[in-house]
This record gives structure tokens, sequence and C-alpha cells, in this order.
């Protein structure tokens, strides 16, 4: 391991790197000890500090001496983080704790040769038998558009030491804003004139920013969501903005947590924020439900609300139900709401509103007039909801501005707001990332398919309902009840995809046929198993049964 002091662009900056002619970049207890001095010098100098990572993780030979000196490094990058920007550039393959180092620290940089994984390829297929290379496992496609780990792709090494040098250039020296510097533009021709159509947000984020200022982050990851970095008047500023072209816009899990986390890094380096709104709410659907929406959504609720930076909203088309609370509202502390002419703030757009209200009464219209009487109904909510006008009125929109003013609007209110302070916290990674194991879904999909073709309902016959046992999966929902015959039992089977509990997996009981007990060895054995049992089949022993301890 090896760690220097320097500059880039003027700024002040510590950085070290692994070396992976020297054992493959394997860290050992006193390469370990170089790193931890490159973050107590940053620390002490308040200055950023950039890793380059190329290395298999602990030295085997060194034992836990190599993992506890492994540990200090985890800690050490713990204590910088919310006080010192903390940059990774991966640049070959990086496992084991080489693997966590980059994923504790802000902004992760993944060059066209690098490669993130906890294990290898061949552990991975020694253990669940699954043929996969590097590539695959920890390469751009699983880290940069499913996991989420990585916030920046790059095409060649030197633009990923370029990417990088940007970001310290821009959390570094983050400058002050100029609004007199500031010069307006249209930003409406970046918008179609059908309030109808999607369009992709990116070409407004660029018009708003300075020049060519913008430095998208998670870009392929949570798209319907625009997480960038960019110069706003000389001063470094964040922007959040929804992408009506993925989803609609939609606020949905991945993109909740996406920006939950952008939030908390920008407040933790003091770095202000615009937020862009065009959402119609929060994606609906069991997915959403079961993959966490309420919890992740809650999560970009507490960042906003915790942020002690400058934050201003812009309100260009729409801003409906509670997604209209998580991008910023007033309710929520934002320094300034803006919005565009004609945008909509409510509960929900006026023509799913009235379809709720006055079902009945559109019920008993005949079907060729339905249109036109949900118009006139549409128009009469608009008038009673009030939209912006009556947003406006209780005081949650601050001002409706035209889209040829809106740059010097957003300027003047920062720069009034703008004193330096930051949030005390540090900058915890995404807990959950919303990546999918492709060939767990597929494997997952076509048991769900199998189990309904042949319920526990068809083969065992009526009985009262009883609660579920869940394993995780689709198909495991696999209901418990007493069974008929003298010892009949139940047996609980570990899974290797399940969240930890394992399914359940039938036994019957009887005196002869397909439910006659077996005793073999002392286990019950069945003729006919389970659809659900050849999923939760253990990799270590071949069989429906964890191995003992």
């Amino acid at each position: 391991m090896l760690a220097a002091v320097g500059t880039i662009d003027g700024v002040h900056t510590v950085a070290f790197c692994s070396d992976a002619t020297v054992m493959g970049g394997a860290m050992g207890h006193e390469g370990c000890k170089v790193v931890v001095a490159a973050y107590d010098r940053a620390l002490a100098d308040n200055a950023p500090i950039v890793g380059l990572w190329h290395s298999g993780g602990a030295r085997l030979a060194e034992g836990v001496l190599s993992l506890h000196a492994v540990g200090l490094i985890f800690a050490a990058m713990t204590r910088a983080s919310g006080k010192v920007p903390q940059i990774s550039v991966v640049l070959g393959p990086a496992a084991g704790g080489a693997a966590y180092g980059p994923a504790l620290t802000d902004v992760v940089i993944l060059g066209p040769e690098g490669r993130i994984f906890v294990t290898g390829p061949d552990v991975v297929r020694s253990v669940t038998g699954e043929d996969v290379d590097m590539l695959r496992l920890g390469g751009p496609e699983p880290h940069g558009r499913r996991s989420g780990v990585v916030h920046v792709l790059t095409d060649s090494e030197a633009d990923a030491l370029a990417q990088a040098r940007r970001l310290v250039a821009l959390l570094g020296d983050q400058g002050a804003i100029e609004p007199g510097a500031v010069h307006d533009v249209n930003l409406a021709q970046q918008l179609p004139e059908s309030k109808r159509r999607a369009y992709d947000v990116h070409p407004l984020v660029a018009t708003l920013l300075d020049g060519d200022s913008m430095l998208e982050l998670h870009q392929r990851w949570a798209p319907n969501i625009v997480t960038a970095l960019g110069r706003f008047g000389g001063r470094t500023v964040g922007v959040i903005a929804n992408n009506p072209l993925r989803l609609g816009g939609c606020l949905d899990s991945p993109s909740a947590e996406k920006a939950a986390r952008f939030v908390r890094m920008c407040d933790a380096f003091g770095v202000p924020l615009i937020v862009v709104v065009d959402v119609p709410g929060y994606l609906p659907g069991v997915g959403q439900e079961w993959d966490g929406v309420v919890r992740r959504g809650a999560k970009l609720l507490h960042a906003f609300a915790e942020a002690g930076v400058p934050r201003v909203t812009l309100v260009t088309r729409k801003a409906y139900g509670g997604a209209y609370i998580a991008m910023n509202a007033r309710a929520l502390g934002a320094t300034r709401v803006f919005a565009w002419p004609g945008a909509e703030v409510a509960v929900m757009g006026a023509i799913a509103a009235i379809r709720i209200l006055h079902r009945r009464k559109i019920a008993e219209v005949a079907p060729d007039l339905r249109p036109t009487v949900e118009a006139e109904l549409a128009a009469e909510h608009e008038v009673l909801a009030g939209g912006v006008d009556r947003a406006v009125e209780i005081g949650v929109v601050d001002e409706v501005v035209e889209p040829t003013a809106t740059r010097s609007a957003l300027a003047a209110a920062l720069a009034a707001a703008d004193t330096g302070a930051r949030g005390q916290h540090g900058n915890i990674p995404p807990l959950t990332p919303s990546g999918h194991n492709p060939l767990v879904e597929m494997r997952e999909s076509a048991l769900s398919a199998q189990f309904r073709q042949h319920s526990h309902a068809s083969r065992l016959g009526p009985g009262p309902p009883l609660p579920s046992r869940r394993c995780g999966s689709d198909h495991s929902a696999v209901r418990e009840r007493p069974l008929g015959g003298a010892g009949a039992t139940t047996r609980r089977y570990g899974s290797d995809h399940s969240a930890g509990e394992g399914c359940a997996a039938r036994r019957r009981g009887g005196a002869s046929g397909r439910g006659r007990r077996h005793r073999r060895a002392g286990r019950v054995r069945a003729p006919r198993p389970s659809p659900c049992r050849a999923a939760c089949r253990s990799p270590r022993t071949g069989t429906g049964r964890l191995a003992p301890p």
C-alpha cells in the first residue's frame, strides 16, 4: 500500500493505493497501517481523500492479523464519514475486504477493468453451483444498474482518474454563489409543449447548471430520479430531479433510497440542494410494497427533514400525493419553493380524483358521455382544490416564477440562505440496495408457477384457513395445519434463498398409500415432496436440510 499528499486543481488532497504487483494487492498488517495513517492525515488537514483499489483483500498468510488490520481501515473510514470527502477509484478486482472499503466511501468510480465482489467466481461456483465470471459477478452491469454500489462508470482508467479529480474539485473547493453571474435562459424549451408527454430531464438539469459542469451519480441505477453535482453561479450544488422518461417520473423504492443517500451526502459536506419536481406520486404495486417502499420512502423524508443546508424546490409541471412531500416540500423545511405557471400541486390528478369522489355519478352516465362529464367534474374539482394558486395562498409555495426568470430566482434564494452550515452526521451507505439476482428471479418465477399448479389445497384436500410461514420467496407461502394419521408431523427445512426462516416442507401421516410414513435413518421421508423443496436444497448437503454445525 502506498500513500501520498498533494494537490488537485489547487485542492489539498490525500491519496492512497494498493499495489497490484505485490501479492495481487492483498492487504497485510503493515500495508493497512499506511491507509489508516492516510486517513488520520486527511482528517487532520480536513482534506479530501482518494483511494485507488486493485486488491484481493486481506492477506491469507497473515491470518487473523490481516483481518484485524483491514477492520482498522473500516473504522478509519467510518470516523471520516461526513467529515472529509472520500472517493474510491476501482481499477481492478476488489475482493473481500477490498470490496467493503470502497462501499464505505462517499463516491465509488469503476474503471473498465474494475470488479467488486465479496466472494469470487470460484467460491460462488463451489458453494451455489452458479457459473459466473468476474464481469457478471461484480462488473459495471451488476453494480452500476442493479446494486447501486457504483456511482460513476467510466470507459478508461484515464477517464476514471479524471472523474475523481472533478469530484475532488467540486467537493473540496465549493466556492460561493454570485447571483450577478447567473444568466437567465428559457428553461421551458427543454420540456415538450404537451404536459402529457414524457421527456428526459437531463437537458433541463444541464441547462440549469453552469456550462458543462454537471456530473451525474448513479446514472443507471434507479434512472427515474436524477442526482447530480455541478456548479451553479460558481458554487457547487447538488441537483435532484424526477425523470418523467422513466416510470413517468414516479418515485419507487430504489429511487427514494438513491435520493436519500444523495441528500445526506450533500448535507454532510455543506452542499446546497436544488430539487426539480415533476412527480405523479409513488409507483403502486405489490412488488413495491414488498420491496420496502414505505421504509425506503421514509429515508427520503428523514433525509430532507434533517438536512440543514439550503435547499430550494422548483415544481415544473406537477407534484402529487405523498411524493409531493418527499420531494422537499415546505412541510419538511424547504428554504424556498417555486413553481412554474400552470404547475399542479394536489393530492392526485383531477381526473383520478373525481373518478373516486364521483364514481357513482359517473357510473350512471352513458359510456359515450363519460369523457365530457369527467372533464366538467375535473374542472370543478380544480377550482375547489385550488392547485398552485391555493398553495401560494397558504404559503406552501412561495412564488410562481416564469421559466425565463428561474435561474436568477434560485440563485438569489440560495445565496441568501447559504451560511456554510453542514449536517453533523455521517454518510452511511445505502442499507438495502435494490439489486436483483436474475438467476434467483427466474428460478423463483418457475417455482411460483409450479406451486400454483400443485397447490396444497388440491393435494391435501379442504381445510380451515391457517397462517402462512414465509421463506422470503414467491412460491413459499406454505400453510401448516394438523395432519391426519398417527404421529403426523410437519418438518421445516433451511432455505439458501430465504431471508432466514426457511420454508415448511409438508409431510403426511397415515397407514398406507402416498401418505404412509417411512422411517429411514431416523427421519421422515415422503414419496412426493413439496414443489418448493427444490429451491430450499442446501448447497452444503444437497438435501432439504442444512448441514449440522
